[in-house]
C-alpha cells in the first residue's frame, strides 16, 4: 500500500473569525495575561490535544494574535492580540484586524496581486494560488474560501452589487497592511453607471444621522458600539441656512453606510411641516451609499411621507413604542449590507 503524503498548508487552516476566540478567551478569563494551555482549551470547551484546538492555535500564531503551541505550558497574547481583544477604540480594533489577516504571506500576496480589481472566477484564482503562491492544487478551494471570508471581515474585499472587489494593500516591513483606498476607477467602470455613480464600499465609519438628544439615535449608536463598529453621529439640526449641513456633507465623503433616524412627526395639530433639509439629507445619503442606508421611523408617523416611497432601495424599519429597536435594526443592517455576519 502506498504511503499517504502529508500536505503542508502554507497558510492558516482557519479563518480569522474562527481563530480569534482563542485570543478573546485569554482576554476574558485572565485579563489578557498568559493562560495555561490546558485551562485555555477547557475554557474553549475542548482539550489541548484535540486536532481542532491545535490547528486553531497554530492559526492564531500565524495571524500574529498569540504566542505558544499546544506543547507549551502557557499561551500568551501578542501586542496585536491585545489590540484586537482590548482596543482603545473601534478604529484600533479595525486596523488590528486588517493587520492580522494580512500577516500570512499567501493571503497578503493574493490581495496585492488583485488589488483594485474584481475577485477572479475560482478557476483563475486557483491557478494564481498554484503558480504564483505555491499552494497545492488540492488545497486551493479551501484557501480561497478563507481568503474571501477574511477579506470581507476586514474590509479588504467588498461586495459591490454582487461583485467581490479587492482593495489595496500597502507595502510594509511585516507581512502586509491594508491601505483602505477607495475602489479604483477601473473597477468602478466595469459596472453600470447606476450601480457605481457616487458610491463606494470602503471601510469608513457608519453615519448615524438624526436630531440632537434623540433617544432612538442613542439606541442605534449603542448597538453599533456593541458590535465594535466605527460610527459617527451627525445632527440634522444646525444647517445654518444650507440645505445640507457642512458636517454631513464632509462625513458622507468617507461613509460606508448610513442610518437615518427620522425626526418625530410634528403631528396633526401643528402647522409645522417636515423641514426640507431632512429630505435633502435622505437624498444625499441615498446617492452616496446606495442600498447601504437604513431609515428608522417611529410608529404613528405620517405614512404619506414615508421615506421608502422616495427611494425603494432604502431599507426602512419602524420603531414600535416601548420596544427595543435592536432586533429590527440588526436585521436591517445585515439586509442592507452595512454589517456582515460570518458563520464559522
Amino acid at each position: 500500500m502506498a504511503k499517504r503524503t502529508r500536505i503542508t498548508r502554507p497558510y492558516p487552516t482557519h479563518s480569522f473569525q474562527e481563530t480569534v476566540p482563542i485570543a478573546e478567551t485569554i482576554q476574558r478569563v485572565n485579563g489578557g495575561l498568559p493562560v495555561e494551555t490546558e485551562l485555555l482549551a477547557e475554557a474553549l470547551g475542548t482539550s489541548a490535544r484535540s486536532s481542532s484546538f491545535i490547528q486553531k492555535l497554530n492559526a492564531s500564531s500565524k495571524y500574529g494574535l498569540t504566542v505558544g503551541s499546544y506543547s507549551d505550558d502557557f499561551i500568551q497574547l501578542t501586542e496585536l492580540g491585545e489590540s484586537v481583544t482590548a482596543p482603545g477604540s473601534a478604529e484600533e480594533r479595525e486596523n488590528s484586524i486588517l493587520e492580522a489577516v494580512t500577516r500570512p504571506e499567501v493571503f497578503c500576496e493574493f490581495y496585492r496581486i488583485y488589488a483594485g480589481k474584481r475577485m477572479p472566477e475560482d478557476i483563475y484564482a486557483s491557478n494564481t494560488l498554484v503558480r504564483e503562491l505555491g499552494v497545492p492544487r488540492e488545497l486551493t478551494e479551501e484557501c480561497l474560501g478563507i481568503i474571501r471570508r477574511n477579506g470581507l471581515v476586514a474590509g479588504i474585499v467588498s461586495d459591490q452589487a454582487g461583485v467581490l472587489v479587492v482593495g489595496a494593500v500597502a507595502d510594509s516591513e511585516e507581512a502586509g497592511y491594508y491601505a483602505g483606498a477607495e475602489t479604483s476607477r477601473d473597477v468602478r467602470d466595469q459596472g453600470s453607471p447606476e450601480d457605481n455613480e457616487g458610491r463606494s464600499a470602503g471601510i469608513g465609519e457608519i453615519l448615524v444621522v438624526g436630531t440632537a438628544e434623540d433617544s432612538i439615535r442613542v439606541e442605534v449608536v449603542g448597538l453599533l458600539g456593541g458590535l465594535s463598529v466605527a460610527c459617527r453621529t451627525v445632527n440634522l439640526d444646525g444647517t445654518e441656512g444650507r440645505i445640507i449641513s457642512q458636517e454631513l456633507s464632509e462625513a458622507l465623503g468617507s461613509a460606508r453606510g448610513c442610518v437615518l433616524v427620522w425626526p418625530r412627526d410634528p403631528g396633526p395639530d401643528s402647522e409645522r411641516t417636515q423641514d426640507p433639509s431632512i429630505w435633502a439629507a435622505l437624498g444625499a445619503m441615498s446617492y452616496r451609499v446606495g442600498q447601504r442606508l437604513v431609515v428608522v421611523l417611529r410608529d404613528g408617523g405620517d405614512t404619506s411621507t414615508n421615506p421608502a416611497e422616495s427611494d425603494p432601495v432604502t431599507t426602512v424599519i419602524r420603531a414600535e413604542p416601548g420596544e427595543s429597536v435592536y432586533p429590527k435594526l440588526m436585521g436591517a443592517l445585515v439586509q442592507s449590507g452595512i454589517v456582515r455576519i460570518s458563520v464559522g
